[in-house]
């Protein structure tokens, strides 16, 4: 682990979010224990639990599998100790890899088996020297077999056609289209089919959130990531020029985004052009703006999924987003 014992966080710059793909070199990195950096030529995934044949398979058997390339966006699902606090750290991706799927069925998962169990090889102390400070052996993390049969799940090895640099998961990491960035467990070394969820610190205890479901308290997992938007355009605190301006950023969901809108001040919303989506990725949306008069104003965005979530105006991870321009 190199650096050991330390939470790696780097933000993507707005300004490489304006761009479809956000570039590898700015692409936003959280690593909660640090980051493992493997020799290359060493590195191999055992499959086990609950299946008809364990199975142990090198780097090289794994990327002489057929593969598939998608689109991403990922974002990170916060700080797990304030998860209603919007951080908006998202970046997007091509990522190629073998369907997780594809890799379970040469080990024969068992026909009751509910999860596979996903270990990376980080471990170490999470947040020491806080009143948090827990020591765990891996970074390891839940996902029900019924997602992972969709076939969209990866073990990637590549990012931007690229090798995956040694902060996003080299030399394999997972990427679950729609599920928070915590999900898309990286350096992967071992695959745990099993009856039912672990509980451990990163899947048992943070990222949950309690739920009564028919009279008792459960634990549900935070997985798909909620309908958030974001302006690229402009930034917080800008002094523009009288005239028209643009005003694009993103629009992201686990499902297709339906409508994006926009408020100045405290006047109406209206309606944004929205593009397609392409794969699994955010969906770019413009407007024009004429400001009426010069001065501070208030700009906000907001959108809605497929399934008619909008974005709230209270405090939660997505919350509803605005920033301030002076027109002069």
């Amino acid at each position: 682990m190199d650096p050991a014992n330390r939470t790696v966080l780097r933000e993507a710059p707005l300004d490489a979010l304006r761009s479809f793909l956000t570039p590898t070199p700015q692409h936003f990195v959280l690593a909660a224990l640090g980051i493992p950096r493997p020799k290359p030529g060493e590195w191999s995934v055992t499959v086990g639990g609950a299946v008809a044949r364990r199975r142990t398979l090198s780097l090289e058997a794994i990327r002489a599998l057929p593969s598939r390339m998608l689109t991403v966006t990922l974002e990170c699902a916060g700080d797990p100790y304030a998860p209603d606090k919007p951080t908006r750290r998202v970046s997007t991706a091509k990522w190629r890899g073998v369907p997780l799927d594809r890799i379970l069925a040469l080990a024969e998962p068992l026909a009751d088996a509910t999860h596979v169990w996903l270990d990376g090889a980080d471990w170490g102390v999470y947040r020491p020297d806080t009143k948090h400070a827990e020591r765990v052996n891996e970074y390891r993390k839940d996902l029900p077999l019924e997602r992972v049969r969709r076939g969209d799940v990866l073990l990637a090895y590549e990012m931007n056609d690229a090798p995956l640099p040694p902060e996003h998961g080299y030399p394999l990491r997972a990427i679950v289209p729609g599920f928070y960035g915590t999900n898309s467990v990286k350096w992967v070394n071992n695959l745990l089919v099993a009856h039912g969820r672990p509980y451990t610190l990163f899947s048992g205890t943070l990222y949950n959130t309690a739920e009564v479901v028919d009279g008792a308290l459960e634990r549900r997992p935070v997985a798909e990531m909620r309908i958030n938007s974001l302006l690229t355009s402009l930034r917080d605190g800008d002094v523009i020029d009288a005239g028209t301006h643009l005003l694009a950023g993103w629009a992201w969901s686990a499902r297709p985004v339906a409508r994006v809108e926009l408020r100045i001040d405290d006047g109406p919303w209206f309606a944004a052009a929205l593009g397609p989506r392409t794969d699994y990725a955010w969906q770019p949306f413009e407007a024009n703006w004429t400001p009426a008069r010069p001065g501070r104003h208030v700009i906000s965005v907001r959108a809605t999924d497929s399934h008619g979530d909008t974005q709230p105006d209270d405090l939660h991870i997505n919350q509803v987003a605005s920033i301030a321009v002076t027109v002069r």
